[in-house]
């Protein structure tokens, strides 16, 4: 897998930027030229830029997903957040977790499923872990690229017992867009 990868010539064109409001707000830049400048919308600082940390930087800070049989995705972002720990290998390559962030869950089943989708630039990287924070890796995906929707479908899990979920953008650096939707 290629260390960087490039967007298309229309994603180079119109960028879609989501606060964590979800509000939107889209801007044009120049082929080939980087954004020099943060983006504000409402007086929030937009995705292109890095705030401070967000409460789930560090795995104390997990937000608790909710279960149930259908997928109803919370926007994340991975702005300002730092490495907790190292990234695994998975599915033959590890990434950068420097822009790594935290989500738990508890179990109703042995089996589970966990959905990211990155925003135009996110190239999502899930790992699955057991035990108290930061834990061990029982499973992870990574087989899509920037902008798609990572599937875990986990299995072997224990009905009642927290599970937790690390995010974070498989390239080193902060991706251009920093949101995700999960689930």
């Amino acid at each position: 897998r290629p260390q960087v990868k490039q967007p298309n010539a229309a994603q180079q064109d119109a960028r879609v930027l989501r606060t964590n409001l979800g509000r939107t707000a889209s801007t044009t830049m120049q082929k080939g030229q980087p954004l020099t400048r943060p983006a504000r919308i409402g007086g929030h600082q937009s995705a292109l830029t890095r705030g401070s940390a967000p409460v789930n930087d560090d795995c104390s800070g997990a937000i608790l997903l909710s279960t149930g049989s259908t997928c109803n995705p919370i926007t994340g972002d991975v702005g300002g957040a730092t490495q907790s720990i190292a990234a695994s290998l998975c599915t033959g390559s590890s990434g950068t977790a420097d822009d790594d962030v935290w989500f738990r869950f508890v179990a109703t089943g042995s089996a589970m499923t966990v959905q990211v989708t990155g925003s135009l630039s996110f190239d999502a990287v899930i790992d699955l872990r057991s035990g108290a924070c930061n834990g061990t890796n029982i499973s992870c995906m990574d087989v899509t690229y920037s902008g798609e929707t990572e599937t875990l479908n986990a299995t072997g899990l224990s009905a009642g017992s927290t599970y937790y979920v690390r995010v974070f953008d498989w390239s080193d650096g902060q991706p251009a867009t920093t949101t995700y939707d999960i689930c």
